[in-house]
């Protein structure tokens, strides 16, 4: 049974956890895309995303927090916060990029049926085996092994897959009636 199938994920009953939804984003994109486009998924994929970033941020720049904590340690609140953003942006920025182009894409893929902050939700999805894959990579050049820029490639290659799926998620959606008029 799919994540978009699970009872427990339609609104009648506990959401599933962090882990789960990323898990079903890598295992079963369809199932987690489906899932995120439902009201109960609404907006979850956006703090999975975020989470996944600052956990690869805890494992591949562990170093930045022990030196911000001894700044902290020092009163020196400002250097901490420095040496945090300026060390984490390396991490952060291309993810972020790539999220804002797929959801700009996947919104203007949509067509008429365009719900830009559901389209948002789709194109973290397909971001998340991204990070992942980026985090096994950092982790990977961490240790010296040349397998990082294969595993870069792959991460890359399954987003934009992911991103034809969330266009072919966006665009099978039943138009909603605007009451507004």
């Amino acid at each position: 049974m799919g994540l978009a199938t699970n009872k427990s994920y339609s609104g009648e009953g506990d959401i599933p956890r962090w882990i789960d939804r990323v898990g079903a984003a890598l295992v079963d994109p369809i199932g987690a895309m489906r899932a995120s486009d439902t009201p109960a998924g609404q907006g979850r994929a956006a703090s999975d995303v975020a989470l996944l970033l600052l956990l690869t941020v805890l494992a591949v720049e562990t170093h930045l927090f022990v030196s911000a904590a001894w700044m902290l340690r020092d009163g020196e609140w400002s250097g901490a916060l420095t040496v945090l953003l300026v060390g984490a942006r390396g991490l952060f920025a291309m993810p972020i990029v790539v999220l804002l182009v797929g959801g700009v894409a996947v919104t203007l893929s949509a067509g008429r049926k365009r719900r830009p902050a559901d389209d948002f939700d789709l194109s973290c999805v397909a971001l998340t085996p991204l990070i992942a894959l980026e985090l096994v990579n950092a982790l990977v050049s961490r240790f010296a092994l040349d397998l990082h820029t294969a595993i870069s490639y792959v991460g890359y290659t399954w987003f934009c897959v992911l991103l034809v799926l969330a266009y072919r998620q966006a665009r099978s959606r039943v138009k909603v009636q605007d009451d507004r008029a």
